[in-house]
């Protein structure tokens, strides 16, 4: 791992492919779910103007990881 793609994963989720691809933000997440056999969600968020909602969505959440934590995922 490079430097810069380690200060790039504090910011947000990365997935490298096996392929050598990588995705970042919204676009990792909905490889990730795809992955877990969860086809239409990512089929439906993976091109524009979907995807745009959809990293807005993600950069909000990453941004307050620690609100939502504190406020969603209570015991």
């Amino acid at each position: 791992m490079t430097t810069e793609l380690a200060a790039a994963c504090v910011e947000s989720a990365h997935v490298l492919t096996p392929d050598g691809l990588v995705y970042r933000d919204s676009r990792a997440a909905f490889y990730v779910v795809h992955g877990l056999g969860y086809r239409l969600l990512p089929a439906l968020f993976w091109y524009p103007p979907m995807k745009w909602m959809a990293d807005l969505g993600y950069r909000v959440f990453a941004r307050h990881r620690a609100f939502f934590s504190r406020h969603l995922f209570r015991e």
